[in-house]
């Protein structure tokens, strides 16, 4: 069983506390997406944005959650296999669609110990959804070699089997809120015309802070593939719960569908 790793920092630790938070999110009139981008910062700065996104997805037999290795240590690309464990219950882990992806994935617990950027999307996925189980995979490397080979095998699992997709990443890290929503808007533009060549080069042109840039060019890549149209939900910013505009951290809700 994977515990909890950011339960009582992130997010509430108590399942009334969860809830209470979850149920005062005004959801989006758009629904049933098949792939969403959503932040994974503290619940209190992001996770009406992250709510918006999830409660938008389809209901699917499995959601594949993509998210970055903060800690540097897992593989290239580490699946888990453990069942995982939050404040509202335990979730299993789909681990028939994990052995589709081990020609170029690796089973590897250590990559998802400590890791949040998946943790914080589980509990959205059980207060929207049910009877679902999950897939994590933590991308150690976000060159888009390893965006195509792990976007070429989901589109052909989704073809097949009834899935959803989460794509975790906050955007800007740590610079004015100007400055912040000028650079973030760049590279949302370019999600939105799923066009990854333009996204990476944007990334790399305007020095854009976005730890998760390879599960969104994942999900860029498979709606493109999958010919899928990609909305803006929303974006905000830290400043918006914080009230300081001189170091914020960029959050976005995308949904393709």
């Amino acid at each position: 069983m994977r515990k909890p790793a950011v339960s009582g920092t992130f997010y509430p630790s108590s399942k009334d506390g969860l809830i209470d938070f979850i149920e005062g999110i005004i959801k989006p009139d758009l629904k049933n997406a098949s792939i969403v981008i959503s932040p994974h910062a503290g619940i209190r700065y992001s996770g009406k944005v992250a709510g918006k996104a999830i409660s938008c997805l389809k209901e699917a037999d499995t959601y594949i959650i993509i998210g970055p290795d903060h800690h540097g240590r897992g593989a290239a690309l580490s699946l888990s296999r453990e069942n995982w464990k939050t404040p509202l219950g335990d979730v299993e882990v789909d681990t028939d669609i994990g052995d589709q992806l081990m020609d170029i994935a690796v089973y590897d617990s250590i990559a998802h110990e400590q890791e949040h950027s998946i943790e914080v999307q589980i509990p959205f996925l059980q207060y929207y959804h049910e009877d679902f189980s999950i897939l994590p995979i933590s991308m150690g490397l976000q060159d888009k070699e390893t965006v195509v080979e792990i976007a070429d095998k989901l589109v052909d699992i989704l073809e097949n089997n009834d899935v959803a997709l989460v794509c975790s990443s906050d955007f800007t890290h740590y610079e004015s809120k100007s400055s912040a929503q000028k650079k973030d808007k760049k590279a949302i533009d370019q999600i939105l015309k799923q066009d990854t060549t333009e996204f990476y080069k944007t990334i790399r042109k305007e020095n854009i802070s976005i730890c998760g840039y390879g599960p969104i060019a994942t999900a860029m890549e498979i709606a493109k593939a999958k010919k899928m149209q990609g909305n803006l939900i929303e974006y905000t910013t830290s400043a918006e719960t914080t009230g300081d505009e001189t170091q914020v951290v960029g959050y976005a809700a995308i949904a393709f569908k």
